[in-house]
């Protein structure tokens, strides 16, 4: 579950800094950069995350918790919004939308871990 909540807090800092820009989404030299760079730093992370979650679930690493709830959590995220973002992608609706979706996605399966958990 750290790991879910771990990539929403990095999605939801991103959007934060977009909000400040809106609804044209322009800003100075240095925080279109910055921006910029969160962005990659969002795409690596991410990445990096479903590429480690993969190996283990190859190498039967995971536990059936992991394998039925963080895994596809993870990846399901991953694939219907930060996939869209290009590394490196200037501010824009079309980033913020991607991102929207990410959180979206994320607070799906957060209500189902939680709810599972509860049980």
């Amino acid at each position: 579950m750290k790991r879910v909540l771990a990539f929403k807090e990095k999605v939801i800092e991103l959007e934060q800094l977009l909000n400040t820009g809106y609804p044209r989404y322009r800003f100075d030299r240095d925080t279109s950069m910055e921006i910029s760079q969160k962005i990659t730093e969002l795409k690596d992370f991410a990445s990096q995350l479903t590429k480690q979650l993969k190996k283990q679930y190859a190498s039967s690493e995971l536990t059936e918790f992991e394998m039925a709830f963080i895994e596809p959590a993870i990846s399901d995220s991953y694939m219907k919004g930060i996939d869209k973002i290009r590394r490196g992608a200037k501010p824009s609706q079309s980033v913020y939308d991607n991102l929207q979706e990410t959180l979206s996605t994320l607070d799906y399966w957060i209500l189902h871990i939680e709810d599972y958990q509860n049980k």
